[in-house]
């Protein structure tokens, strides 16, 4: 299933952060879903250079995020 929501919500913030001379270069995407979230903090978590934050487009990636930093 295609989530052109989630799609769109991803180019807005790379183009705030890249209007502001932020770095994008720690992201991660998934599916607009709890596991989508889960899958893509994990990603990130396994990263040299851990974030800092995060952002979700969804409060369901935002509940599987949470899980994944809890682990």
């Amino acid at each position: 299933q295609e989530y052109y929501f989630a799609h769109d919500r991803c180019r807005g913030w790379r183009a705030a952060m890249d209007e502001c001379g932020l770095a994008t270069d720690l992201c991660a995407e998934g599916a607009p879903l709890e596991q989508g979230g889960y899958l893509a903090a994990l990603e990130l978590l396994r990263q040299p250079s851990r974030p800092t934050a995060l952002v979700c487009a969804t409060d369901e990636m935002a509940i599987g995020a949470l899980r994944a930093l809890r682990e």
